[in-house]
């Protein structure tokens, strides 16, 4: 994509500057019930959310550890390659900690479990980013 240079007082300055952000493109932002997103004109897309969860119980036993039930996140928007890019971060405010395990990551979803080294049941907000490709 070739961009017309700007030097002021030029002329056609207004015009050369539309002619650009034309040639870039537009960056494209929206929030639904599933989270926000926002894509580049270069098909690079970023969502993220957050979830809410009011008593995360991690008590299924699995070897060593313990496990929640999976929990399954919606992205607002789709991808056009999978897997992208997902980084899931848990906040509370027990001091309580887990680890995530991604079980699967698809063009509209991941989803995974927690899992820690002792059972324990706590509230707490899954928040997650995703990068990936739109188009």
């Amino acid at each position: 994509m070739a961009l017309t240079p700007i030097i002021k007082g030029m002329a056609d300055g207004a015009e050369a500057i539309q002619a650009n952000f034309t040639a870039i493109g537009e960056i494209i932002k929206g929030t639904n019930a599933n989270g926000t997103y926002i894509k580049f004109p270069d098909g690079t897309m970023i969502c993220h959310g957050r979830v809410s969860i009011s008593s995360l119980a991690i008590t299924s036993v699995w070897g060593a550890l313990y496990l929640s039930p999976a929990l399954k996140v919606i992205f607002p928007a789709t991808f056009v390659e999978a897997p992208p890019a997902i980084a899931p971060n848990m906040e509370n405010t027990t001091g309580d900690i887990a680890t995530w395990y991604n079980v699967l990551a698809s063009t509209i979803s991941f989803d995974g479990y927690f899992g820690s080294a002792v059972p324990r049941t706590f509230p707490c907000t899954l928040s997650w980013m995703v990068i990936g490709r739109w188009k």
